[in-house]
């Protein structure tokens, strides 16, 4: 009986240590594997932030840059349009300057030459008769 109680004794008091030991060591090395998941994930989340930020930057001179170029396209055309305009009215301006003296010149002619005036309104009178009856 003694042999017994002295094993059960030192055995238990034996393994009792070792596994106090070994029990704290794996809660070491699971609270240092903890802090470096930890670690990494406070890493990953800066990076993450880091990363927003560059494109919320990166997005925005995008929108300058657009805006900017729109604005120039926007002021061409509106160039370009003035330039049609004055192009058209300068035309305008011609075309009305030359009809006026296309219809003086024809007063004149007229008022110098009546009867060949007439003989020729009589003509167009005739073929545009003839060209509308066919």
């Amino acid at each position: 009986m003694a042999q017994s109680t002295f094993g059960n004794t030192g055995a238990t008091g034996h393994t009792g240590t070792m596994g106090n030991h070994a029990g704290a060591m794996a809660k070491d090395k699971i609270d240092s594997a903890a802090d470096q998941v930890k670690g990494l994930v406070d890493a990953g989340q800066e990076r993450a932030g880091e990363l927003k930020d560059r494109i919320k930057d990166t997005l925005s001179d995008a929108k300058d840059r657009i805006v900017d170029v729109s604005g120039t396209v926007k002021d061409k055309l509106v160039d370009a349009g003035g330039t049609v305009k004055d192009k058209l009215g300068d035309a305008k301006d011609v075309v009305v300057d030359r009809t006026g003296s296309v219809m003086a010149t024809s007063r004149r002619m007229i008022k110098q030459h009546p009867f060949v005036a007439i003989g020729i309104a009589f003509g167009i009178g005739y073929l545009a008769m003839r060209l509308i009856r066919r």
